[in-house]
Order: structure tokens, then sequence, then C-alpha cells
């Protein structure tokens, strides 16, 4: 009986070699090959453009899996998807080619050149989901432990001064939990014949316009989410401290001293790396801040000039210009934010970019879909009363609406 098993091990044993000799010869084969014959030039440096050519079409065979432009593979896709045997380039990565058979939508992946413009662009410095404290996770949802009690709160670890021979007080951290929940930000965008036909356009310009809405999407959840299938904005932050306006300051107006009380509202730990958010209509109240020894254009360069761009910074921090704040005059149109004390999560895919032509197939329309998972919330489940006062410090500081 050993005998018996052992014979029958040594042949499952050379049937699996056997199988992996044929997937090697299969994968070998199914493998694009290079430019064997050199392109033919009009130019007298023979030598030169040959091998730089040859350079070009390795280099894109790394990073676009052959394909010149997002054009041509559009047009690829569409030629596979009517029933005709698909380009070779499908097939130079195992998962990359999808069959009705065995994709529910017939996608097929874009490659790595396309996607990655995406990714780049809005992880750039027009989004704000860079600067927030970032986590990816390969579930939707991560839970994190917080601790919100200030060192001189009557709770939570405490260090006492006693005398020789007298027991130590103990005492312990308060912690809570706040849970992010990644959500699914999409976006369609139907693609003519006509448009996939003028290739050179359509490789510079679709890319960009997607990744400008995505980050565009980002950005207004970040600031004012609804916690309702997208992420919670900071304006619902619970550490959020709202300032008076000052009275008699006129409506639709940001003087001075409403930035000065904004940032004493801040808690000091977090002032150093906060930064401004302000609406572009909240401009010209800055261009013509007046403070105490100072003239009119406080936020301008030195001597008032306007020959050169104004501050970048306002108190040492940077300002940042976004459509989505809220227009001047109503709270939200200048916002002072801790962005690290808002906790964004990723789903360890990232960004999934498909193209297919079966939902508008009877139109000639092919589809480019973009989607990934995102969430976001603020860490602190309230204000943080101060140690000396009756005032709180936040998270996030705005100005109240109510302007006279």
């Amino acid at each position: 009986k050993i005998t018996t098993n052992s014979a029958d091990f040594e042949k499952a044993r050379a049937e699996i070699e056997r199988r992996k000799l044929l997937l090697d010869q299969s994968t070998m084969l199914a493998a694009p090959q290079p430019r064997l014959v050199p392109p033919t030039t009009t130019t007298t440096n023979t030598a030169v453009v040959p091998a730089m050519s040859a350079a070009r079409h390795v280099e894109g065979a790394k990073t676009a899996w052959g394909w010149r432009s997002f054009g041509e593979f559009v047009r690829g896709v569409i030629t596979a998807s009517t029933g005709r045997n698909p380009d070779p380039r499908f097939q130079a990565a195992a998962t990359t080619y999808g069959s009705e058979g065995t994709s529910a939508d017939g996608g097929y992946a874009l490659p790595p050149d396309f996607k990655d413009y995406i990714t780049k662009k809005v992880q750039g410095e027009t989004s704000l989901l860079p600067l927030t404290d970032q986590y990816v996770s390969s579930s939707n949802k991560i839970t994190l432990p917080f601790d919100a009690i200030a060192p001189w709160s009557a709770s939570g670890i405490k260090a006492n001064w006693i005398d020789e021979a007298t027991a130590i007080t103990a005492t312990k951290p308060v912690l809570s939990q706040v849970e992010v929940q990644a959500y699914k930000l999409a976006a369609l965008c139907p693609l003519s014949e006509e448009a996939i036909e003028d290739i050179p356009s359509l490789n510079s310009w679709l890319p960009g316009k997607v990744a400008d809405s995505v980050i565009s999407a980002i950005n207004e959840a970040i600031l004012a989410g609804t916690g309702s299938g997208q992420p919670t904005g900071i304006i619902s932050s619970a550490g959020k401290v709202t300032q008076t306006a000052v009275s008699g300051q006129g409506a639709s107006t940001v003087t001075f001293a409403n930035v000065v009380a904004m940032y004493s509202k801040m808690l000091p730990q977090l002032a150093a790396n906060s930064v401004w958010l302000i609406n572009p209509s909240v401009l010209p109240q800055l261009l013509s801040l007046v403070g105490p020894g100072y003239s009119p254009g406080a936020w301008l360069p030195p001597n008032n000039s306007l020959a050169n761009a104004p501050y970048g910074t306002l108190l040492g921090r940077p300002v940042i210009a976004n459509e989505h704040c809220s227009y001047l005059g109503t709270e939200g149109d200048v916002i002072f934010w801790a962005p690290k004390s808002y906790v964004t999560v990723t789903k360890a895919s990232g960004f999934r970019s498909d193209t297919s032509i079966h939902l508008y197939f009877d139109q000639a329309v092919s589809t480019l879909r973009v989607m990934m998972r995102l969430g976001g919330k603020s860490l602190w489940a309230g204000t943080v009363a101060t140690k000396n006062g009756s005032s709180a410090y936040g998270n996030v500081i705005t100005l109240n609406s109510t302007r006279t």
C-alpha cells in the first residue's frame, strides 16, 4: 500500500511539473513581441532615430501596456467588444482583459499610464485630501481610538505634586472611538466615436477633466459633507467653534478683529499646523484689512504695493482659496482649520478605472468609469475648555454669519 501511494504521489508531481511547463510556454507565446524591424525614417541620422523609437516602444509597453494613447485604447475596446478578436495588448497582462462571460460589465482595466495621471492630480496641491490625516484600509471602515482630554482637565491621566512617602494617585486615560466609513465616489463619462477618433485631443483633455471632477467632489465633501452616503464635512465637526462677529462691522465683511479672534480660538497645540480656508469672494476683504498700527491693506506686501502678489499667509498660516467654502457673509466663508484633526480613509484598492461600450452600444458611445472609496470625519467629539476662563478651543473655527 505504501509503495502504491508513493507511485501515485510521483505521478501527481510529474503531472504538476508538466502543467507548469505548458503554462510557461503559453504565457511566453501570448506575450507581445517588440518591434523586429526598425521603423523607416526620413532623417539622415539613421543610427539614432530607430534606437529612440525602440526605447519609446519598450517604455510604452511597461507603463501603458503598449497603447500609444487613451483614444487608441478605447478604439481597441470597441473592436474587441463587437465580437472580433481582442487586440493582443489586452492579453499582455492576465488581469487586463475581461470577457462578457467573466465580467459583469465587459470592462477593460485602464493601463497604468492613464490611471496614474488621474491619481496624481487628485493628490495634487489643489486637493484638500493630502492635508488630512490619511489612512488606507482593506475594509470599508476603520475605527480609531482617540484621546480628546486636555492635560488640565479634571479627568484623564494626571500628574500631581506629592509629599515624601505619600502614595501616588492612580489615573487612567479617557479614550473614545471614532469610526470612519468609506463611501463610493464614482464618475461615468460617455465618449462618442467622433471624440474617440480625435485621439490627441482626447488623450490630453479627458483625464484632466475627470481628475478635476474627482477633486471637486472630495473637496466639497471634506468641507461640507453631510455624512449620509459621503464623508462628514468639517463644518459639521463637533469640535467647531463659531466666533461671534464684531458689533457694527457691517454685513458681508471680514475684519482684522475677526481674524485675530478666530486664531485665538484654535487649540494652541494645533495652531502651528492649521490653515485658513476662504471663499475667493473673501479676498477683497483681506486686501483691505485694517489693524492697530496698520494702514489699509495690511495683507499686502511691504509698502502696500499692488505690484506683487499679497502674502500667502495670514498670521503665519497658509491661506487656501476654495470655491466650496461659503460665499462672503455666511458661516464658512472663512475657516481656520487643523487638517490633521480630520481623518480620511481610502480603500487599499485605490482608484478603479474601466471603459466599456455595452451601456450605450446602440448609440455607438463608449464610457469611461472611475470609482474609489473614501471616508472622512473629524476626530474631535467636542470642544476643549480652556484652563482659565470660560471660552473653549476647537479644531475648526468659523465666523458667525450675523454681521451688522
